[in-house]
């Protein structure tokens, strides 16, 4: 969410997941992405990730939009563009199946030379995430995991992968 204006930044994405469940996805490489590589919101049950690579993911340089590193999960506290939830900020609009008692597998990765890094909208202020708010743009190169709202008795297993030149504001 834009702290200035209440509205949700945009960010450019090769592959995007909203509301999904039970995803697999083997062998596949996403590089060169004028943005983030993948990214997944609310997306819940078995997720297999195996024998992929995220590789030269970066926002352009002078982009007025978000984006840039390898893979982007989020257990996200509201659905992105309703503005209500973001808005009242009471209670999280994501439904339970995507928040809870999903496993993410991460086996056989190679993370490289990915770059999330800021500019003018996501600046290099770390403003701590609660309910609606949170800026994630510029936290983790090659693998960013953001976890808000009621997300619980999740699991994240990452094994085998291979990390290397991934820059970021905070975290590689």
């Amino acid at each position: 969410k834009n702290f200035v204006n209440n509205e949700f930044i945009q960010f450019n994405v090769a592959l995007y997941f909203l509301l999904c469940e039970t995803v697999s996805l083997s062998n596949v490489n996403i590089t060169n992405s004028s943005g983030t590589g993948m990214s997944m919101y609310a997306t819940g049950g078995r997720v297999d990730i195996e024998n992929c690579e995220f590789s030269f993911n970066a926002q352009e340089k002078y982009s007025k939009v978000g984006g840039g590193g390898g893979l982007y999960i989020e257990f996200v506290y509201c659905i992105p563009n309703d503005t209500s939830c973001a808005v009242d900020d009471i209670m999280s609009n994501v439904p339970q199946k995507y928040s809870f008692n999903s496993v993410y597998n991460i086996r056989y990765c190679l993370f490289h030379s990915n770059n999330a890094r800021v500019n003018d909208q996501t600046n290099n202020t770390f403003i701590i995430p609660q309910k609606s708010d949170h800026l994630a743009f510029g936290r983790g190169g090659g693998l960013s995991l953001f976890i808000k709202g009621n997300a619980t008795n999740n699991t994240i297993d990452i094994e085998n992968c291979n990390f290397t030149d991934n820059t970021a504001l905070w975290g590689s």
